[in-house]
């Protein structure tokens, strides 16, 4: 082995930790997701649809074990593409390869047709519209990995795996001479632009910094028992409250009368002088009857009720 190779080999091997523990905060956004792939093996066949990349199962990798994603032989270019369904921050992709559960070597026919593939993160399903995240142009069949994965920091809401063995381009002795998928699994690990009840998002972690008020946990998912208890209690607020608005407005109501009342008065003086002499009367009356007068205070005084101009008033208006 070349001291190129083993560079690339400990890089790689690097790689694979760092992604193995950043996987542990990014969700696989791929998983059950919409997928498709161009000349499928059969496309009657459920046993090599492009959704068997996306099913979460790895554990037999035949191309007919019914888990890996196959297209039709002797072809010159091979696509498969998953629709994560919306725009999502994508931080790496893994791809578990076809091994046909064999020994992964170079005496094994499945990794020359992988060698030289393509993987883009796009808007559309057109692969020239996104960005390519990796293009392998040093894998050989003894260094190729059965599982791969990549950084690839960028938007997106397709992932595109391509390869091509087109006519007329000289390839290296190790590529096959067909474009294939032989693809068992694609993970995805990202980030969604926004996170429900998320107040402050960390979009390069995927992790929310801050919550919105009434909610916790990772992703801001649980609401908190205060607003709970708070939300069980507000038709109970909300009738205090009403109740309490409609005495404020009776009140306001009475006491804007009480005044209107007074403004009224004060601008009738013939009915506030009216008043008055009755008062006056009384006071006077009162006066008689403190001297044991018994004769009616109205005979003593020459009034009668009908010169009473109380009286006169009252049978006017209708005021006492």
């Amino acid at each position: 082995m070349s001291n190129g190779q083993s560079i690339w080999h400990i890089s790689f091997f690097i790689l694979c930790v760092c992604l193995l523990d950043a996987s542990q905060s990014y969700e696989n956004v791929a998983l059950h997701k919409r997928a498709f792939q161009l000349n499928p093996y059969d496309g009657t066949n459920k046993t090599f649809d492009a959704s068997n990349a996306v099913d979460g199962l790895k554990s037999n990798l035949h191309w007919n074990g019914g888990q890996c994603a196959v297209s039709a032989l002797r072809k010159e270019i091979a696509a498969w593409w998953v629709n994560l369904g919306i725009l999502y921050i994508i931080h790496h992709i893994t791809v578990y390869f076809k091994t046909n559960n064999d020994i992964w070597d170079n005496r094994n026919n499945a990794t020359a047709s992988v060698l030289g593939f393509s993987l883009y993160v796009s808007n559309t399903s057109d692969r020239l519209q996104g960005k390519l995240c990796f293009k392998d142009d040093h894998f050989n069949r003894s260094t190729i990995p059965a599982v791969f994965s990549t950084m690839c920091y960028v938007l997106g809401q397709y992932v595109i795996y391509y390869n091509e063995r087109l006519k007329g381009v000289s390839y290296p002795s190790d590529y096959n001479s067909d474009a294939e998928n032989d693809l068992c699994e694609v993970e995805v690990y990202g980030c969604p632009l926004q996170i429900t009840h998320c107040d402050v998002l960390d979009k390069v972690n995927c992790v929310c910094l801050a919550c919105k008020l009434g909610y916790h946990g990772d992703q801001c998912e649980r609401a908190s028992s205060t607003d709970v208890e708070v939300k069980s209690q507000t038709p109970v607020l909300q009738s205090l409250i009403g109740g309490l608005s409609v005495s404020i407005l009776i009140i306001v109501v009475l006491i804007l009368y009480i005044v209107q009342t007074r403004i009224s008065m004060r601008r009738n003086p013939p009915l506030l002088n009216a008043i008055e002499l009755r008062n006056d009367a009384s006071s006077a009356n009162s006066c008689v009857t403190g001297n044991n007068y018994t004769v009616n205070s109205y005979t003593e005084f020459g009034w009668s009720r009908n010169t009473d101009p109380y009286y006169s008033i009252q049978e006017m208006t209708g005021v006492v």
